[in-house]
């Protein structure tokens, strides 16, 4: 799949998927933006990439949806086709036959532009008992698709519960709420330990313990995280960029992170580096107090509203955390749960490099925060190299 850099690079040069964002988060039940490559063509890509694995390619034409599936639709049952989990920079720009033959045989859609664009809004609720039943949802759902309808670009509509900042009471520690402590980084001293974990788990000067109520250290410093005026819609390109990136302000936030300055260090969650790069698709582990499972890394979340305690928080390049990709996925596969905030997600692979952080969910996938910025963010608080 290509990078989350090279996805990001093709939304800020694209025209059409900024207008939509534009367009469609007008309507009050739009809570974010994502972005990320059609799967068919992540298929057609690595059998154009590897002419061996041709012979695998009457997979494709025993699937219900047959080898011409109309590329309008993300197909989820197409996830676990894909022949390549790891990191790859595949892309964005390459001729893949296959796939300029399926989206000229759609009427609908005039790019052959792999990128798909996902405007998610809120799910309506269920009618109060005494309450009017008018609501204008279904007429802004209809809206919505006509804006999907009518570009020239892969736009889909999707309605999911509302993110919220996943914390708990009763977790691995409690700072401010309970939440992971997900890693340690080593300063250039034996004693220069500092755990990490996110802003809402823990606040500067905050007294930091774990599970048994033993103390662990001091919180010394924290991302402040900054919220979404009322009013304020979930448009990428109305809110200015943090000054320094990645950072938080004036409304906007790309960084939920703390760090500890510890007592007692625990044992360190080992891991052989930090990931310089990371991509759609690609096979995590996470470690936190509530779930250890397998993921995989999924779409961009160009803009993305989160809830806390009644607080709206817009995110910026969050990454979406998906449960492992089967062909028959359990009802009971493992979700990031609430309390796991500050959990580090590392590369399921012989590197086993640290590439991300959790810190919130909506109940049916995760959401994290690039260790590489995590990881720049701590070394300037602290003013001295850290090491994993």
């Amino acid at each position: 799949m290509p990078s989350y850099d090279d996805l990001r690079d093709r939304f800020d040069s694209s025209e059409e998927l900024q207008r939509v964002c534009s367009v469609a988060s007008a309507h009050s039940i739009v809570q974010g933006f994502t972005v990320t490559v059609h799967p068919l063509w992540a298929m057609l890509y690595d059998l154009d990439e590897y002419p061996e694995a041709r012979n695998q390619s009457g997979r494709l034409s025993r699937h219900p949806m047959g080898p011409y599936a109309w590329p309008y639709y993300p197909m989820e049952h197409l996830r676990p086709l894909a022949p390549v989990r790891g990191y790859r920079r595949r892309d964005l720009n390459r001729r893949i036959p296959d796939w300029i033959s399926i989206s000229e045989r759609d009427p609908w859609k005039t790019t052959p532009d792999p990128v798909l664009l996902t405007i998610v809004c809120r799910s309506m609720h269920s009618p109060r008992v005494g309450d009017d039943e008018s609501d204008d949802h279904d007429g802004q759902v209809r809206e919505l698709w006509r804006i999907a309808g009518e570009s020239s670009a892969l736009v889909y509509l999707e309605e999911r519960p509302p993110a919220t900042l996943s914390l708990s009471p009763g977790d691995e520690i409690f700072g401010t709420a309970g939440g992971t402590l997900g890693g340690v980084l080593q300063g250039p001293n034996a004693s220069d330990m500092h755990g990490v974990t996110c802003a809402h788990v823990a606040r500067s000067n905050d007294s930091v313990t774990n599970g048994q109520s033993g103390h662990l250290g001091t919180c010394v410093a924290d991302s402040t995280l900054v919220q979404l005026p009322a009013g304020a819609s979930t448009d990428p390109l109305q809110h200015p960029y943090p000054n320094p990136s990645p950072g938080n302000g004036p409304v906007v936030n790309m960084l939920d992170c703390a760090l500890i300055d510890l007592d007692s260090p625990p044992s360190p969650l080992a891991v052989g580096g930090i990931a310089a790069g990371l991509s759609v698709g690609q096979s995590v582990r996470m470690n936190g107090a509530k779930t250890q499972s397998r993921f995989e890394l999924g779409a961009l979340a160009i803009s993305y509203n989160f809830l806390s305690a009644g607080t709206n928080y817009l995110f910026r390049d969050a990454i979406e955390l998906l449960p492992a990709p089967t062909i028959w996925r359990p009802a009971s596969a493992s979700l990031p749960r609430p309390g796991d905030s500050g959990a580090w997600v590392s590369t399921d692979d012989p590197a086993n490099l640290w590439a991300a952080m959790f810190f919130g969910d909506d109940g049916a996938r995760g959401f994290v925060i690039r260790a590489s910025w995590v990881h720049a963010w701590a070394e300037t608080q602290i003013g001295h190299p850290l090491t994993v």
